[in-house]
């Protein structure tokens, strides 16, 4: 039976622009909390949660770069970070099913120094003593996910979504150029007054009329 601060929480995130399958991935990465696909799908028709792709549209439409997190809506990128890191090596690489949880804690905060750096000291104290003795105690009541799970679908659902164009996406066609014909069109670039002259002499070489239509006009012009 799955408490109301974890109903609530699977909430903020569907209400928030998240599928059912992300905010399920999103539960169990940020919370350890363990939770089905469809059971959110029923949650939120039992509690009339707003739909998630309202918030997808509205976060589109209201995202300004020029503002100060006013695409990614996050309002503390460097402990978010931080967070980040520390909870993914602890359901990683850092897992452990039973045993004292001070070393996981503090390799996962090693972690963290490694892959960022200038991290606050005010955020690994909080990472410590706040967020991620809580979050083992619950990631070992829930069996771990496959980690390669964690490539991100909230990403990858990006990727996937990237429409296709077909004036942009053709695949260009592979042009040989004979060796003539580059001497020729790096002529042209160098003095572009030799292709004016070029085309001029064509224009009138296809106007001229052929040898024996000449010949021709020229014997039947008066004496």
């Amino acid at each position: 039976m799955k408490t109301d601060y974890e109903i609530q929480l699977a909430k903020e995130y569907y209400e928030g622009g998240s599928t059912p399958k992300q905010t399920q991935m999103t539960l169990y990465r940020n919370h350890a909390i363990d939770v089905g696909e469809r059971t959110i799908t029923k949650w939120a028709k039992k509690y009339k949660w707003r739909h998630w792709r309202l918030a997808k549209v509205e976060l589109l439409n209201n995202a300004n770069p020029a503002l100060p997190f006013g695409v990614s809506k996050i309002t503390d990128p460097v402990f978010h970070d931080a967070e980040a890191i520390a909870k993914k090596y602890c359901r990683g690489e850092g897992y452990v099913e039973s045993g004292p949880i001070q070393p996981i804690i503090k390799e996962a905060l090693s972690e963290v120094i490694r892959q960022k750096e200038g991290v606050p000291v005010a955020v690994l104290d909080y990472l410590s003593k706040v967020v991620l003795r809580s979050f083992i105690k619950e990631l070992r009541k829930n069996k771990p996910l496959d980690p390669r799970i964690y490539i991100d679908p909230e990403r990858q659902a990006i990727i996937d979504a990237v429409a296709f164009i077909k004036e942009d996406d053709e695949v260009p066609q592979l042009v040989v150029v004979q060796p003539e014909e580059m001497e020729q069109r790096v002529n042209e670039i160098l003095d572009p007054e030799s292709k004016l002259d070029a085309e001029v002499e064509l224009e009138v070489a296809t106007e001229m009329p052929p040898d024996e239509e000449l010949q021709r006009m020229v014997n039947e012009e008066p004496e």
